[in-house]
């Protein structure tokens, strides 16, 4: 009903966690989610995996053999804060009235994020996601692929 009220085709991603080796089944049933029948289906053009922020190698092969056939893209992502967490609703408040917090915080170096582009893309991954910020523009010249990435760690001595 949307594409026809839009006029064009209306793409849709999934996002889940749990990319290394999972195959869709079990876990996301539990929540409603049956993403394999989905991708099989034709209904999701994007499948997002998200992983933790300490894992940079990723099993994308189950995933692959899930997609195998399809035109869905495998993406994967992770958390740009390394440290931290979400506001509590009494640090909302407190900064609200203006009060200064210590708060810890961490996030991805563009570095980092080569390391996982040079990961994800070796294993098959169609590209990235990001979530909770994306590194800066220098981040975005060079994961868009896995030459651009590998030059940017060898400059960098990594």
């Amino acid at each position: 009903k949307a594409e026809k009220s839009l006029g064009h085709r209306v793409a849709l991603s999934v996002k889940i966690g749990g990319g290394g080796g999972y195959t869709g089944k079990g876990k996301h049933l539990q929540y409603g989610l049956d993403v394999e029948t989905w991708i099989k289906e034709g209904l999701v053009d994007i499948l997002v995996l998200v992983q933790d922020s300490n894992q940079i190698d990723v099993d994308l092969s189950s995933w692959q053999r899930v997609t195998a056939g399809t035109s869905c893209k495998i993406v994967c992502g992770t958390d740009n804060i390394t440290k931290g967490h979400d506001l509590t609703p009494q640090e909302d408040a407190a900064l609200a009235r203006g009060e200064k917090l210590n708060l810890e915080s961490g996030s991805q170096s563009t570095v980092d994020y080569c390391k996982r582009a040079v990961s994800w893309y070796t294993a098959g991954a169609d590209g990235f996601h990001f979530f909770n910020g994306w590194g800066g523009p220098d981040t975005l010249h060079v994961i868009g692929s896995l030459a651009k990435a590998k030059a940017y760690l060898a400059q960098h001595g990594q």
